[in-house]
């Protein structure tokens, strides 16, 4: 057990790798941050950010990020 709470979501491929992975980890009931201006398919996205959001995903921007 690695004690994971929350994992951040982002990558080219949206519909083919990334919303399986977010709704898999919503379904365990991890913490799911979807950085939108972070993931392809740009002509499909608000539909796949949707279906994501109610699947229990947190929508967000990198620039909603201090990084240290």
């Amino acid at each position: 057990d690695l004690n994971v709470k929350t994992i951040f979501a982002l990558g080219p491929a949206t519909q083919d790798c990334l919303t399986p992975t977010v709704l898999e980890a919503c379904q365990l009931n991890l913490q799911v941050v979807v950085l939108k201006d972070a993931i392809g398919n740009v002509g499909q996205t608000v539909d796949i950010l949707q279906d994501l959001s109610q699947a229990g995903g947190i929508l967000a921007t990198a620039q909603n990020f201090e990084l240290h």
